[in-house]
C-alpha cells in the first residue's frame, strides 16, 4: 500500500511559521489576553497545550515578529529542547524557539501531520544544525521525507491514533480528579480536622453519614504536636509503617513497591552537617497524629476504591500508549492498513 503513496518532503506540504518576542521593556505589549508560547509551557504535555505562562497584547502582536497560530495547529521547538510537539488547543502566539506548523489546505491534514512529525521528531534531531540537535531550521524540514496518502486516508490515520491519545487524556484528566478528592478527604479528615471542628459548632460533619460523624470527637486537646482531636495519639512513624533505608549504588538495593512511599533525603535537619540531608535520626524523631483504628478503617473503605480506580487508569493509559507508539510507524509508514489497525481498536474497547 505504501508503494502508492508519494513519497514528498515535509516542507512541501506544511506552512512553517516563526515566531517571535514582542519588545520586553514595553509595558503595553505584554499581559494581554494572548497567551504567548516558549517550549517550557508544552515540552512536557501529551498532545494539547491550551495556556502559557506568559501572554501579550493585541498591539504586542501588531508590533513584534510573533505570529498568531490557530487552534489545531502544531508548535514544535527549534532551540534548546529540540523537538518538543504540541498542538494548539486555542489560538496563541509563540516565541523565536519555536515554528508554528500546519498543513497546507487540500494536500496534507494538519492531524496528520501532526503524528508524522511526532515519527519524525529523531531525524529532526539527526539532521539539526551542528549535529549537535541544539537547532531545527527551516532547512531542515526540507530533508526530511514523508509518504502521503490521500487526504481521506491520513485523516482517518489521525483519527484512529487521536482515539488512543483522547483515551490517554480522558484517564489522566480522571486521575487528577481521583487524586484531589483523596488529598482533599484526607486533608479535612487527618489535617484541618473538619468533623470535630463541626461537631464543636454544633452542625453535622458535612458528606458524613451519621455512622461516620459519630466516630470523631467534638473537642481537641492539647499535646506535643498541638492541638489534635481528644482521645487520639502521638505516635513515632514505625508505628504504622516499615521504614527502609536505601543504599548507595553497587551497594545491596531495595526496590520500592506499590503502594509504598519514598522520601528523599533532602530537607534541614538538627543532624544535618555540611549537606543538607534527612538523616535516620531524624526519621527516628518523627512523630505522627494516630486516630482510633475505627476512623483509619473508615477512610481506607472510602480511599480504596479511588486508589484502585487510579491504578487500573494508571495501567490503562499504559497499554494505550503502548498500543498507539506500536501503531504509529505502521500507519505512518503505509506497513499497516487503517482496517486492520481499526480492528485493533475495536478489540482493545472491547477488552
Amino acid at each position: 500500500m505504501s508503494s502508492e503513496w508519494p513519497l514528498v518532503k515535509f516542507h512541501n506540504v506544511i506552512e512553517l511559521v516563526g515566531g517571535g518576542t514582542p519588545k520586553t521593556t514595553e509595558s503595553s505589549f505584554w499581559n494581554g489576553v494572548i497567551p504567548w508560547l516558549s517550549v517550557a509551557d508544552f515540552n512536557s504535555v501529551p498532545r494539547w497545550v491550551s495556556g502559557a505562562e506568559k501572554s501579550i497584547t493585541e498591539l504586542g502582536l501588531a508590533q513584534s515578529s510573533t505570529k498568531l497560530l490557530n487552534a489545531g495547529d502544531i508548535i514544535i521547538s527549534a532551540r534548546g529542547t529540540v523537538g518538543a510537539l504540541a498542538q494548539l488547543g486555542r489560538p496563541m502566539a509563540f516565541n523565536q524557539s519555536c515554528y508554528g506548523v500546519r498543513g497546507i489546505s487540500g494536500v496534507a491534514d494538519t492531524n496528520f501531520i501532526f503524528y508524522a512529525l511526532k515519527l519524525a521528531v529523531k531525524s529532526l534531531k539527526q539532521l539539526a544544525h551542528g549535529g549537535v540537535f541544539d537547532t531545527i531550521t527551516r532547512d531542515t524540514f526540507k530533508s526530511i521525507d514523508l509518504l502521503l496518502p490521500s487526504i481521506k486516508e491520513q485523516r482517518a490515520i489521525a483519527h484512529i491514533l487521536g482515539t488512543l491519545d483522547d483515551k490517554i487524556e480522558l484517564n489522566r484528566k480522571q486521575n487528577e480528579t481521583l487524586e484531589a478528592m483523596a488529598r482533599a478527604l484526607f486533608k479535612s479528615w487527618f489535617i484541618d480536622f473538619d468533623p470535630v471542628r463541626a461537631k464543636m459548632e454544633g452542625r453535622a460533619p458535612a458528606g458524613l453519614d451519621a455512622a461516620t460523624a459519630a466516630l470523631f470527637p467534638d473537642a481537641f486537646e492539647e499535646t506535643e504536636l498541638g492541638m489534635v482531636p481528644k482521645g487520639w495519639q502521638i505516635a513515632p512513624v514505625y508505628s504504622i509503617a516499615t521504614v527502609t533505608y536505601g543504599a548507595p549504588f553497587a551497594s545491596k538495593l531495595f526496590k520500592a513497591k506499590p503502594p509504598g512511599t519514598l522520601l528523599a533525603a533532602v530537607e534541614a535537619s538538627e543532624t544535618a552537617t555540611t549537606v543538607i540531608h534527612l538523616g535516620k535520626n531524624d526519621i527516628d524523631r518523627f512523630k505522627i497524629t494516630m486516630p482510633p483504628s475505627e476512623v483509619l478503617k473508615r477512610f481506607s473503605t472510602i480511599a480504596n476504591p479511588i486508589y484502585d480506580r487510579f491504578v487500573k487508569n494508571k495501567q490503562q493509559i499504559q497499554t494505550l500508549a503502548n498500543l498507539r507508539d506500536t501503531l504509529l510507524p505502521k500507519l505512518i509508514s503505509g506497513e499497516m492498513r487503517v482496517s486492520d489497525a481499526e480492528q485493533i481498536l475495536s478489540e482493545t474497547e472491547k477488552a
